[in-house]
Order: C-alpha cells, then sequence, then structure tokens
C-alpha cells in the first residue's frame, strides 16, 4: 500500500531542489538591538519569586504592595505594574524621559 506522499512525489532525475535550502548555510546575519551580555531587568530588584508568582516587593505607607503577577519568564507585565503602581522606570526609561525633556527644552 502507497502513501498519499509516495503517488503524489515528483522525480526531479537528480537535479537539486532550488528551493530546498537546508543545505545551504544562512547569509542573513541576526541582529541584536544590543550587543554584548543582556543586562538584567530591574524588575528583579522588586519582586521575589514565589509559589503563586511574582509578588511585588515595593514598600508603600500601608505596607509591602505584594501585587502578585502569574507570568513565566518575561518581565513585561513586572515592569508595567512597577511603572503604572509604583512611578519606576527601567534606566532605559529614564534616559528616553531625559532624551524627550532636553529635546521639547531645546525647542522652546
Amino acid at each position: 500500500m502507497s502513501s498519499l506522499n509516495d503517488d503524489m512525489s515528483i522525480d526531479t532525475h537528480g537535479t537539486e531542489d532550488p528551493m530546498d535550502t537546508s543545505s545551504r548555510p544562512s547569509s542573513k546575519k541576526m541582529k541584536t538591538k544590543h550587543p554584548g551580555p543582556r543586562q538584567r531587568s530591574h524588575v528583579h530588584e522588586y519582586f521575589k519569586e514565589t509559589t503563586a508568582g511574582h509578588q511585588c516587593q515595593v514598600q508603600g505607607v500601608d505596607g509591602i504592595c505584594g501585587h502578585i503577577i502569574k507570568e513565566g519568564g518575561t518581565t513585561t507585565n513586572r515592569a508595567r505594574h512597577l511603572t503604572i503602581s509604583h512611578k519606576i522606570l527601567s534606566s532605559q526609561e529614564k534616559e528616553k524621559v531625559i532624551i524627550i525633556i532636553l529635546n521639547l527644552n531645546s525647542i522652546n
């Protein structure tokens, strides 16, 4: 009994398929946003890992925040929580704000 793939195969008579890129080395270079070693996110300073998720440890007037974010390995939601709830920015975000303020001041 032959399979569907056997019936639909194309005999190329020993010619190489020009569309097959599996044997060719990739000429495309990988681009990264930040060359060099990755910097650890600032969120690790403000959260501790618990069995329930990542718990915010920012001290407020009413005590520790304690907000739990259930997520995998990404830090995006934790960074968003710090920004919105506690007005805490990463060093890169602070630099962007300073650049914008300087640009606005140079316009005036």
